[in-house]
């Protein structure tokens, strides 16, 4: 074989390692890509279900310091909530947990004092 030929033959095995290498490569790269696209996906249903979560409990406040404060109640009023039941609860409005709860505290507070009742019996 001419000098040329072998070049040629060298340079061509040199690039089928090199194209053998790259392969490899990408494989491994899609690999990952493969499992941080599934990290993710798992990691966007957890908090689509966290969220969720915290949306219900949130509501479930809402309605028992709601029902609590007298807050009127969606059954009662079938002009502005046509179809609803005691199961719809009461009318929270604009509130979500924390600004109900500071509701709810202050009126606890008014009427402790009002009744001359000092602070609450601390609990263990």
């Amino acid at each position: 074989m001419s000098c040329v030929g072998e070049q040629i033959a060298r340079q061509w095995v040199e690039q089928q390692i090199e194209i053998e290498r790259l392969n490899r490569r990408i494989t491994e790269l899609l690999v990952a890509n493969n499992a941080e696209v599934e990290r993710r996906r798992t990691a966007e249903v957890r908090v689509t279900c966290l969220t969720k979560a915290a949306a219900k409990t949130n509501e479930e406040i809402c309605q028992v310091l709601g029902r609590a404060l007298g807050y009127p109640v969606l059954a009662d009023d079938q002009r502005n909530f046509p179809g609803a039941t005691a199961a719809d609860g009461v009318c929270v409005g604009d509130h979500v947990a924390e600004s109900i709860a500071d509701e709810a505290a202050r009126f606890i507070q008014t009427h402790r004092l009002a009744s001359g009742v000092g602070s609450v019996a601390t609990h263990g």
